[in-house]
């Protein structure tokens, strides 16, 4: 037999004595009568039932999988929830880093995208229709300008004039219009994004003055905080004062221009310089109104800015999120590498096993391994549970073999259950556990099965013979055929049946050697 097989199958029966003279040549039946008619010697029945063939290797128990669990930035651990051993479920957090830092970045990322998303919504939406009335007057009083610029006091200069008049009138009624969405919108944005540069300048000074509370006036932090507030209360002031009435100074300014529009009526002389200076007001009325209608540019160059911002929006959120490590899946904690208060770095925090269903690793050898199929029955016997026959099944064999020196073997994986000891209790199975596995790769049912120390062995030709007792008490040696080998017993498959009566041989007389298989061991005869 190969070498390599010997981890992994049982050795066959072990010979070690010659045919003894009762021993007929195969084939032969002997029969013989002792001293007092009766074969002496112990009895043993030849009985029916089953025999299995299995291979038998040593291995550890493994987890189904491991889940390597590891911080996507750096931070300090804040919290660590789990230790070595624990079970948890899938979603159950393991540890956290500290978000404060990441928290106002996120915070101010969302005011960046309300910004441009309020700009975006404004470009689409083009005009508001008080901005194109004021827009269009715009252009009407530039053209009336222009026209009594070149053609001096005529009656259409008296008309633009007139116009000009009345755009002052309308910018005077506008200062009673409500403020629009989008102005409001807009506004709130910057002021939003003022406070998250405000609560980010008090985190830093609140940190410097924790560090030195005596020089915290020579440092940049108090500045910082100092800026960051006026900056919020004039975004605050600015949006607040969309919502206060207009004050008696613009109302009297929108008045002295509707007054200076009205003066102008008498100044209608033209001069060169006027000509020039009311075609360029003219030209950018004209153009004002012409940018109120986005073009298809400015929408997608709106829109950009948008999706930009929403994204650094998101990436913030998704820093905040991957500071906490979840569970995976339902399993067991196998290690731990962190600690509270420690620096968060780029390596594998915590590692959890897929330990629901625990399995049983077992090499094969190659030339075995034709016989090992998924599905197969097997039996685990951990060291610590020496006398517990754990159940199993082959769950999966690895695609991919290992080579030792001159020896090639898979890895065979096995799936056992927490079965019940004879005291009632459930085996404690850990991770790392060392033991004996048996893969059944073939079955006999209803098999004749003969007592292993009944086999006389002819170590000449490797044939079997018995003594099997007859009906009148005489004695025959009687040749028979070898199946599969157990622990105490092998599988006769010609030469007896059950109910006969063997006897079995002196130790002197016939090699009466074990099989030399473990718990159900054994391989088909003439092996």
């Amino acid at each position: 037999m190969n070498q390599k097989k010997l981890p992994i199958i049982a050795a066959g029966l072990l010979v070690t004595t010659a045919l003894v003279a009762a021993c007929a040549a195969p084939g032969s039946t002997n029969t013989q009568r002792t001293g007092n008619g009766q074969g002496t010697g112990q009895r043993v029945k030849v009985t029916s039932g089953t025999i299995s063939n299995h291979i038998i290797g040593t291995g550890t128990v493994v987890a189904r999988s491991t889940a390597q669990l590891a911080f996507s930035h750096s931070g300090t651990v804040k919290t660590v929830n789990v230790k070595v051993g624990d079970q948890v479920k899938a979603g159950q957090v393991l540890a956290t880093i500290d978000t404060s830092d990441l928290e106002l970045t996120a915070r101010q990322q969302y005011a960046n995208y309300i910004n441009a998303q309020a700009s975006y919504s404004q470009t689409i939406a083009g005009p508001t229709p008080e901005n194109l009335q004021a827009a269009q007057a715009a252009v009407i009083s530039a053209q009336a300008a222009y026209t009594t610029a070149l053609q001096g006091s005529t009656s259409a200069a008296l008309g633009s004039a007139y116009a000009q008049v009345k755009s002052a009138q309308a910018a005077l009624d506008q200062l009673s219009v409500a403020p629009s969405r989008y102005d409001v919108a807009s506004a709130q944005a910057n002021m939003l994004n003022a406070k998250a540069a405000l609560d980010s300048a008090q985190a830093a000074y609140d940190s410097a003055f924790k560090r030195n509370p005596a020089g915290i006036g020579g440092t940049s932090a108090g500045l910082n905080l100092e800026q960051a507030t006026n900056n919020y209360n004039a975004a605050k002031a600015a949006y607040d004062k969309l919502f206060e009435p207009a004050t008696a100074s613009a109302v009297s300014s929108a008045k002295a221009q509707v007054a200076s529009a009205q003066a102008n009526l008498v100044n209608l002389e033209p001069t060169q310089q006027k000509v020039a200076s009311a075609l360029q007001t003219l030209e950018q009325a004209k153009a004002s109104l012409a940018n109120l209608t986005p073009t298809d540019t400015a929408i997608l160059q709106a829109k950009s800015k948008m999706d930009q911002a929403y994204l650094a929006w998101q990436q913030a959120e998704k820093a905040v999120t991957d500071s906490t490590l979840t569970a995976p899946f339902d399993g067991m904690v196998a290690t731990v590498n962190i600690d509270v208060g420690d620096s968060a770095a780029t390596g594998a925090a915590i590692e959890v096993a897929d330990f629901t269903v625990p399995q049983f690793e077992v090499s094969v050898d190659e030339s075995d391994l034709g016989n090992v199929k998924v599905g197969e029955n097997a039996i685990v016997q951990l060291q610590t549970y020496p006398n517990l026959q754990i159940p199993g099944k082959v769950e999966r064999v690895d695609a991919a073999g290992k080579t030792t020196g001159n020896i090639v073997t898979f890895q065979v994986y096995v799936s056992i259950s927490n079965t019940k000891q004879t005291d009632g209790a459930s085996p404690t199975i850990l991770l790392g556990m060392s033991g004996t596995s048996q893969i059944e790769t073939q079955r006999a049912d209803n098999a004749t099965l003969v007592p292993d120390n009944a086999l006389i062995v002819d170590t000449q030709t490797q044939t079997y013979s018995v003594q099997r007792l007859n009906a009148d008490g005489s004695m025959s040696t009687v040749p028979i055929t070898i199946g599969f080998r157990g622990t105490n017993e092998v599988q006769a498959l010609s030469g007896v049946k059950p109910g006969d009566t063997l006897l079995i041989p002196s130790a002197g007389a016939a090699s009466t050697g074990g099989t030399g298989f473990g718990p159900g061991g054994g391989r088909p005869g003439g092996d």
